[in-house]
């Protein structure tokens, strides 16, 4: 009963912010809004009916990541520097839907959206055996009022007690903010392994 009022802290937050990089396309009549509105619906599919499911294979988690990223993009300042880096298996692993996403979330909103110049986000995941590495590095940018005030800490500490609760005793989450930068690191030991039905 707790995972599910954790899933649903997420999903909310996600779409709303989703949502408004769609809305800013509108507004400017940008020819990008049919294919933004496509991929949106895509991700919305994700949350809705993928998310119900325990585990998922990693690769689609990463599919509905870049998607996500790529909304972002459209709301985010052009010079933000993005970096996803991936490397061994994707699709024999399983993980727990929506882990990820709201680490990325969190960086785009304490990051790359406070920032003048200079904004930048690194992703590295991967895979070895049953071993399973993800961090996530970003500058940190001036975030406002209705951030630091609505929805301070959610995000991180939503995938903390879901990873808690899904990996007990076989994971590590570790935090590191140095006033200038914040990184998450998740570590996972005896990763589910198999394929999705």
């Amino acid at each position: 009963a707790e995972l599910k009022v954790l899933k649903s802290q997420i999903n909310p937050h996600f779409l709303f912010n989703s949502l408004n990089s769609v809305y800013s396309l509108a507004l400017n009549n940008s020819e990008k809004t049919p294919d933004t509105i496509l991929k949106l619906s895509e991700i919305l599919r994700y949350v809705i009916y993928e998310t119900g499911n325990d585990f998922i294979s990693l690769s689609r988690e990463i599919k509905y990541l870049m998607d996500y990223i790529d909304l972002q993009k459209i709301r985010s300042d052009s010079r933000a520097v993005v970096n996803i880096d991936v490397s061994g298996e994707t699709d024999g692993i399983m993980i727990a839907p929506m882990l990820l996403l709201p680490l990325v979330e969190n960086s785009f909103k304490h990051g790359v959206k406070g920032s003048a110049d200079k904004s930048f986000i690194k992703i590295e995941i991967s895979s070895a055996g049953k071993d399973f590495y993800f961090s996530i590095t970003n500058n940190k940018g001036v975030v406002d009022d209705v951030d630091l005030k609505d929805y301070k800490g959610i995000g991180i500490n939503n995938v903390r007690k879901r990873l808690e609760m899904i990996y007990s005793g076989n994971q590590e989450f570790n935090v590191t903010d140095t006033g200038d930068i914040f990184k998450v690191e998740i570590k996972i030991k005896d990763i589910l392994k198999g394929h999705e039905d």
